[in-house]
């Protein structure tokens, strides 16, 4: 991900004129996140810093930080809505989530980009409309799909216009809040046209569109929390004043702006999602505090109780933190590197990755190492800190056209008796290592399990197939042998 486009930056002297011309992510190229700042970042830091553990030591507690500043800024955003105690018991419920445990841990865009989320958000229900707006642009500047917090402050900001009494003032918020509007529509476009999200001439693979996530969407349990929790706040804030007939606009977001914009914030990640083919687990970690938030709204407002709502929470955390090895999910593969985030197992998985690198290393630094998406990346560049000289990488089932990286293109590329395989047990009983193929080292931790192998039999015979498909599809815009992607099924 951004670690590729960042390397790619410090070793091309932050040519981004180069890297815009470079073929996008999807393609094997270096140009993943290129209308996003979080890759400057890290190559920044890569290139001040220069020893690859001390980078990544500075760059944890960057995200701790964040970590920390999103937690005292969701309490500051509960107590516009609740006593102190609700307050602090909801920020550290939010803490006790799972995922929000792994992605503090891991240096990943979601944690800088939901510190911005939650910055605009905190500005907003505060009514700093210039701050909120501020903040909401620099968020989809870290990770693109931020720019659901700009419609959020947009029609935030309209919510402050009928609030507003003052002619001026009420122009002013108006004009500000168009601004994220605009933010937004043009970072879109240019994404698009920059090739970012994976189109190429006559190539169509683009993980963006419209409606492609709703069906992601209502396969998980989050947007059922959302709606009830939606419609129980709707019921308890509109029926005490429809008793009275006078349900109006104006009088609805005085007493309920915070709960208004909080519920905004939640749809709003619906909508944008629901243009994203996949919806990885990481992705939602931004849509965690907005739960939360719409969740306890509708708890409170159902039983009006402080003790209850306490209470609830203790017994959230509690369990929360009980969970956070997945103790109540099925364990998850390590197939795809997304698989872990959930929760806290992904420090299995990293540990298998670093005895893996260590591994191959030491024995076979001399021998051409044939290995799938992340692992070949590892072995290959020495600044994320799992070997200490780059290695000879051939990758299988993802493109790579960058760095030193070379992808399969079959047995007659290779010298068989200077080559050996690197699987990891995906759960599939004949792949990647095949029936006839022989294992010569494991290496394991936990419930988690690689392998080096020779042969190599089961991938030769996945990539004639996929390749013989694509040659059907007519797919002439990929190189040959590029389009293993990540995910793919072999075609029957």
């Amino acid at each position: 991900g951004p670690f590729v486009e960042a390397i790619w930056l410090v070793r091309h002297s932050f040519d981004y004129i180069g890297l815009s011309q470079e073929s996008p992510g999807l393609l094997g190229g270096p140009k993943i996140y290129f209308f996003t700042i979080y890759p400057t970042y890290l190559a920044l830091l890569m290139k001040v810093i220069g020893h690859p553990k001390t980078f990544l030591l500075v760059n944890h507690l960057f995200v701790f930080g964040f970590g920390a500043m999103v937690i005292v800024l969701a309490r500051e955003i509960l107590l516009k809505l609740f006593d102190e105690r609700i307050s602090l018991l909801g920020a550290v419920f939010l803490l006790s989530i799972p995922l929000f445990q792994s992605q503090v841990e891991l240096i990943n865009m979601e944690m800088p980009t939901l510190l911005f989320v939650m910055l605009a958000v905190y500005h907003l229900v505060n009514k700093n409309i210039r701050l909120a707006v501020f903040f909401s642009m620099l968020a989809p500047l870290v990770k693109g799909y931020g720019v659901f917090v700009c419609l959020t402050v947009s029609a935030g900001g309209v919510f402050l216009f009928f609030l507003e009494s003052e002619p001026v003032r009420r122009l002013k918020i108006l004009l500000w809040s168009t601004l994220p509007l605009i933010f937004a529509c043009g970072l879109a476009y240019f994404s698009e046209r920059g090739g970012t999200y994976g189109m190429a001439e006559g190539v169509d693979i683009s993980l963006v569109g419209p409606w492609q996530g709703i069906r992601e969407i209502f396969e998980h349990s989050s947007i059922y929390l959302y709606l009830s929790s939606l419609a129980v706040f709707l019921l308890s804030a509109i029926l005490p004043a429809a008793k009275k007939q006078t349900v109006r606009l104006r009088e609805l977001l005085k007493h309920h702006g915070v709960e208004f914009t909080l519920f905004l914030g939640a749809g709003a990640w619906f909508l944008v999602m629901s243009f994203s083919t996949y919806i990885l687990p990481r992705y939602r970690l931004i849509l965690i505090p907005f739960l939360v938030f719409c969740s306890l709204i509708a708890f409170h407002s159902l039983f009006k109780s402080g003790k209850r709502t306490q209470r609830l929470l203790a017994c959230l955390i509690f369990f929360s933190f009980l969970n956070s090895y997945g103790l109540t999910v099925e364990p998850y593969k390590l197939g795809q590197p997304s698989n872990l985030e959930h929760n806290l197992q992904y420090r299995s998985g990293a540990r298998l990755y670093m005895r893996l690198a260590k591994e191959l290393e030491d024995r076979f630094s001399n021998f051409t190492i044939v290995a799938p998406y992340v692992i070949a990346q590892n072995l290959a560049f020495p600044e994320v800190g799992y070997v200490h000289k780059a290695l000879d990488v051939v990758i299988y089932e993802m493109p790579a056209l960058y760095g030193n990286i070379k992808n399969y293109e079959g047995y007659q590329k290779l010298d068989f008796k200077k080559t050996v395989w690197v699987g990891l047990d995906a759960g599939a009983p004949d792949y990647p290592v095949g029936p006839g193929d022989q294992v010569i080292a494991e290496v394991s931790e936990g419930d988690k399990r690689a392998v080096v192998f020779l042969g190599g039999t089961a991938i030769e015979k996945r990539y004639l197939v996929v390749k013989k498909y694509n040659q059907m599809l007519g797919a002439k815009a990929l190189s040959e042998g590029s389009l293993m992607l990540r995910g793919a099924q072999t075609p029957q």
